[in-house]
């Protein structure tokens, strides 16, 4: 099925109510096909389909969407949802999504986190958006002085899930 009718006929269905089918078809989009869905809709749809969407890819949908559109969503959901949504992401994404609530609800999102999340989380929000500790990652992988690089190398094979951003040893 071509991208635009498959769009077409998520739209239909969400127009008719038919809100199972929706789920059912967004279970098949990226979080990316999703946020430039959540853009393309008027205030209405988009609060439709937002509902719609499965909790478990908010956090990557709302890293796609552009700031307008992310605000408008954060401000319809509760503190312990945002807290939810956040864990699932990278440290410095869930601080971009963060940046755009007012400081009330950043405060209660940071305490409902658990203690390592909400440190690392605000030690990047105390730095402005645009400034290089803004954009920082801070997930990295601690190694002592004295293990050699085929030793590291070989854990973080063993682990099997390498930092995304790690480009280098």
């Amino acid at each position: 099925m071509r991208e635009s009718s498959r769009q077409e006929t998520l739209f239909e269905h969400l127009e008719s109510g038919d809100h199972d089918q929706v789920r059912t078809m967004l279970e098949t989009f990226h979080p990316s096909e999703i946020a430039d869905l959540l853009e393309s809709l008027p205030g209405r749809h988009r609060r439709a389909l937002w509902d719609l969407v499965d909790p478990e890819v908010e956090g990557d949908v709302l890293t796609e969407v552009q700031d307008v559109v992310r605000a408008g969503l954060l401000e319809r959901m509760q503190p312990q949802e945002v807290a939810e949504m956040a864990k699932g992401l990278d440290t410095d994404e869930a601080a971009d999504i963060l940046q755009d609530l007012p400081e009330d609800v950043v405060d209660s999102v940071l305490l409902s986190m658990d203690a390592q999340n909400r440190e690392r989380i605000a030690s990047l929000l105390s730095y402005p958006e645009d400034t290089a500790g803004g954009l920082m990652d801070t997930d990295v992988v601690w190694v002592r002085a004295d293990v050699s690089l085929d030793v590291v190398a070989r854990y973080l094979r063993q682990l099997g899930e390498i930092p995304e951003h790690a480009y280098s040893l």
